[in-house]
């Protein structure tokens, strides 16, 4: 099965780094740029790659991306696919090799950042504190550049904190007064703030990130009762009690699901008295906006690594590997929903 894509491209000598992303790739699949191979992926877990800034072209550019038959990937051993670990406790499988998520062109100028990460700090008593680490690759490290944090409530900027970008990671903390804090459903609201990182030269913005969060506070006790041992959960020091369903895929061809159909399913979970879904560790890592909507709707996810194989062997070092991407990629992508409670 081979896609090709033929894109007019913009003049992107300016930019010091230009990436072709592909978020979502059936394994085995054979990537080309003007019929210049790329590379190969594995997994169809993981973000793929490739620096292109020396064979995209001003004007028509041509990409292909060629699959093995799924079942012949299966039958592969050296591949994670999505396929392989279906199947199991009765969920139907259908094998398809493709393209099913997002493909993007990333242009940077001067500074790329990599991560955000943002920690919640409860133990003081003026509010809520805000530990907010920047990591970025600088193109050009004697330039100098600022990095902006902004906290924003409802559209109104309620806090920031600037300093200098470092070479590699910026750390820079804020208090969040008078906080707000994320409840899952039937315990109180799902207020949502949003953390914006922008990496400034002079007045030039050259990089913007956001990211929207919840407030909350979620912990899990493991108690002896007798021979048992029994986990007790609590949620902004409240005691919670779990109750919901594990969460399959929603359509058998996963890249077919909409938002539309995402916010059907999750306030349906919401009407019936849920307030938890376990994304069941053979399907896949949902899209954003199945994280969206939980945030939103006060979902706690209770969420399971892509490693419910059936028959499973022993993994080689290659797979360990590569299941060590998938699982970095994926924490990053998703650890600052608040609804996000258990991994």
């Amino acid at each position: 099965w081979i896609y090709e894509k033929v894109f007019v491209a913009e003049d992107f000598s300016a930019f010091d780094s230009l990436v072709l992303r592909f978020e979502g790739l059936s394994a085995g699949a054979e990537i080309a740029l003007n019929e210049t191979a790329l590379g190969r992926t594995a997994n169809v877990f993981a973000t793929s790659e490739f620096d292109v800034k020396a064979l995209v072209k001003t004007g028509k550019n041509k990409l292909t991306v060629a699959f093995k038959p799924a079942a012949e990937v299966m039958r592969d051993g050296q591949f994670r696919t999505q396929a392989s670990v279906g199947g199991v406790a009765g969920y139907p499988v259908s094998p398809t090799a493709g393209i099913w998520r997002g493909v993007s062109l990333l242009a940077s100028a001067g500074v790329r950042v990599k991560d955000v990460v943002i920690r919640q700090d409860f133990s003081g008593s003026g509010g809520v504190g805000l530990d907010v680490a920047v990591i970025a690759h600088r193109f050009a490290p004697e330039t100098h550049l600022e990095v902006l944090v902004r906290v924003c409530y409802k559209g109104n900027i309620l806090h920031e904190a600037r300093d200098i970008l470092s070479l590699e990671r910026t750390d820079l903390s804020l208090t969040i007064k008078n906080p707000q804090l994320w409840w899952p459903a039937g315990l109180g609201d799902q207020p949502l703030y949003e953390v914006t990182v922008d990496v400034l030269a002079g007045r030039t913005c050259l990089e913007h990130v956001s990211r929207r969060i919840g407030l909350r506070h979620f912990s899990v006790e493991r108690v002896a009762e007798g021979e048992k041992t029994s986990y007790r959960f609590s949620v902004n020091r409240h005691p919670m009690f779990l109750k919901g369903a594990s969460w399959m895929p929603a359509d058998l061809y996963v890249a077919r699901s909409t938002r539309v159909e995402y916010a059907r399913l999750v306030k349906a979970a919401a009407v019936a008295n849920m307030n938890v879904l376990r994304v069941w560790g053979g399907g896949v890592y949902e899209s954003d906006a199945f994280y969206d909507l939980c945030d939103e709707y006060g979902i706690c996810v209770w969420q399971d690594m892509m490693l419910c194989e059936a028959n499973a062997t022993a993994p080689t070092s290659a797979q360990l590997e590569s299941f060590t991407c998938e699982a970095q990629q994926n924490i990053r992508r998703l650890r600052h929903h608040p609804c996000v409670v258990l991994w």
